[in-house]
Parts: C-alpha cells; sequence; structure tokens
C-alpha cells in the first residue's frame, strides 16, 4: 500500500543549532565542503510533486527550520493547491511575528503545527537551542497561532538539560493553549552523537518525570505521548505509547528517499534486547534506537509479564 505521507525536509538551515539536533552533523559536513544547505524551491515542490503522485495524502514539511525560508508561503500553498494535508515542525519561532503567523493562518493551508519548546524557562531552552531568546520567540509564536484558531501541538526532545523540567514545560504548553504534546527520547545521531554523554540520559532516570509528567498533563487536560520510550517504562500507560499510531511513511531526506522508512525504523533504526522476547509487548514494540543499547546495553529494559 502507498504511505499514508511524506516527510519533506527542505534543508537543513535553521535559526538555532540544538544540543541535541539529528542533522546537525549533516549541516557541518556540507559547510565543510562549500555546499548548499537546502533545496531550491522548484527542487522542493518536485519532491511535494513526486510523493503526490506516488499517493500520499499529506505532507511533513521539515528540515531544519522551513519557517525561515523566503519561499515558505509559496511552498505551503503549492502544497495546499496539490490538495495535500500540510504538517510544519518548527521551532515556532517566525510565528512571534504576528504578520508572518496571519499570513500562514489565512492561506488556510497548514493542518497542523508541530512546535518544539525544550525547556520551561529561558534559561534552559535557550541553553538546548543555543539561541538567546528562542524561549521567547517560541512562546508567543505559539499564542499567535493559537489565537488565530490553528491547530497546534507540541513537541519536547528529552535530554540531560530538561527530562527533570518536562512537567514544568508541559505548564508552558497550557499557557500558551496547546492541547497535545509528544515527548521524544533523543536519538542518538547529529549533535546527540557528538555530545552523547552531555544530551543523552538513561531511561531508569527519567522515568520517575514521565510519570510526573502524565500525572500533570492528566490535571491540565493536554494529551501526551511518548515516543522511543519502549512499553515497559510506561506500564499503565502503554496507550500513550506513539508509535502505536505512527502512520506508514515516506522520507524524503537531501541525500536520500525511503519509500517505506517505517520499516527502517523498526528493523534498522531502533533494536530490541534478548530478553524483549519474553515481554508481552514484544510483537509491537521497536525498542529504543539503537545507538541506546550500544552504549549501555539492555539492563534497564525488563519484560512485561503480566
Amino acid at each position: 500500500m502507498p504511505a499514508q505521507f511524506a516527510d519533506i525536509k527542505v534543508g537543513y538551515s535553521c535559526n538555532n543549532d540544538c544540543i541535541h539536533c539529528v542533522i546537525a552533523d549533516k549541516r557541518r559536513s556540507l559547510q565543510q565542503r562549500g555546499r548548499r544547505l537546502d533545496r531550491t524551491t522548484e527542487e522542493v515542490k518536485e519532491q511535494i510533486s513526486e510523493a503526490k503522485r506516488g499517493g500520499v495524502s499529506s505532507v511533513v514539511i521539515t528540515g531544519g527550520e522551513a519557517t525561515i525560508r523566503r519561499d515558505f508561503h509559496d511552498i505551503i500553498n503549492f502544497a495546499r493547491e496539490q490538495d495535500l494535508g500540510i504538517w510544519l515542525q518548527s521551532n515556532g519561532r517566525a510565528f512571534s511575528i504576528r504578520e508572518f503567523a496571519e499570513m500562514a493562518a489565512n492561506s488556510k493551508a497548514i493542518t497542523h503545527y508541530t512546535i518544539a519548546l525544550n525547556g520551561p524557562n529561558e534559561d534552559i531552552a535557550d541553553t538546548i537551542s543555543r539561541s538567546k531568546g528562542s524561549f521567547a520567540q517560541t512562546v508567543l509564536g505559539m499564542k499567535n497561532l493559537v489565537s488565530l484558531n490553528q491547530k497546534v501541538g507540541g513537541k519536547i526532545v528529552l535530554s540531560k538539560f530538561n527530562y527533570m523540567h518536562v512537567p514544568g514545560i508541559i505548564r508552558v504548553f497550557h499557557s500558551a493553549g496547546v492541547k497535545s504534546c509528544n515527548i521524544a527520547f533523543p536519538h542518538g545521531q547529529g549533535n546527540a552523537f557528538r555530545y552523547f554523554d552531555r544530551v543523552v540520559p538513561r531511561y531508569v532516570d527519567v522515568k520517575p518525570f514521565v510519570d510526573e509528567t502524565i500525572l500533570t498533563a492528566k490535571q491540565l487536560g493536554i494529551y501526551v505521548d511518548f515516543e522511543a520510550i519502549p512499553f515497559c517504562f510506561l506500564k499503565g500507560n502503554e496507550s500513550l505509547v506513539s508509535e502505536l499510531k505512527i502512520q506508514e511513511g515516506q522520507l524524503r531526506d537531501m541525500d536520500f528517499i525511503n519509500l517505506n522508512y517505517a520499516e527502517t525504523r523498526r528493523n534498522v533504526a531502533k533494536k530490541k534486547g534478548p530478553g524483549c522476547t519474553e515481554c508481552k509487548y514484544f510483537r509491537i514494540c521497536e525498542g529504543p534506537w539503537v545507538e541506546y543499547p550500544e552504549r549501555f546495553g539492555f539492563d534497564e529494559f525488563l519484560p512485561v509479564k503480566e
């Protein structure tokens, strides 16, 4: 069956340089070789058209940061003209400019905005983004979009810098009017690989704060789910494993196209340990990103038997 969506990377340029960014190594490599970091407008449109011809019903526009492109509105309008749903992944900073947010809202092109915020305050968020002022701009951007009746969800990437503060980040999303949030364990690539010991926490350390986050979200009426956190760390809240809901999709990166990324994610990018065969969730669990057990092993992952 054809993929239901295509994740299209418009390029690697970004106004943040997050300490956990998975594509930072690709950006550095291109810069060192004097190569351009981004697809041209026509190249992005061709990727959208090719995905449409392949039968997808929606596209995920991501980067880097798509909103810093001069052709951003041209791209989303083109995707709308193809009768495609558009999901935008963004740090939301550009939407702090009210006129920019209004242009996006008035176009009626974007189906859903996923806005990343990784700290509950300026000190932590700007340390992670390594861009001063990013926290204030992201929060204002979300508030502008919500006030314009746009569908906005949150995104948090866990790290050693913020995992103990996630309940506080959920409160910031709530104050901005955001009703849902995906919380992801870091994928040990790019900056997260380069600074692995500084960035990637242990699952056993994260778990108490995951439990607290679930309680906080319930109290505030915010839906949360968790990516790359296996069932054994969400006992009693297994329905919040986000991989249960991820549709089949294409990944259209700058230098390769994967027409079935879900299969690659399950069978190559993630890995289950020997003890996982005893777990009642073995058939539906994907396990952690493979870089994690390569560093720490599988001792933390205890099979759920009842």
